[in-house]
């Protein structure tokens, strides 16, 4: 169960990243009711982590989890 979350996590992102070769690279695509934003350039993704604004994370970081651990980026606070 666990390798297939990973690989479905791994295909989001890869399309994630396709999608964004075509639309530049902040993407908002909708996943079922769900809105996902697709941030490719490390500045970005920098500004969102290091929000103090909102400091629960939304429950798509525990996506992160397997390859990053309850670290500062996944934990809430």
């Amino acid at each position: 169960m666990y390798i297939l979350k990973v690989l479905l996590c791994l295909e989001i992102v890869e399309k994630g990243l396709e999608i964004s070769k075509d639309f530049g690279p902040v993407v908002r695509a909708w996943l079922g009711h769900k809105l996902l934003i697709f941030l490719t350039e490390p500045d970005d993704v920098e500004i969102i982590l290091n929000s103090q604004v909102h400091l629960d994370k939304s429950t798509e970081y525990r996506f992160f989890k397997p390859w990053l651990g309850e670290g500062l980026l996944i934990s809430s606070g």
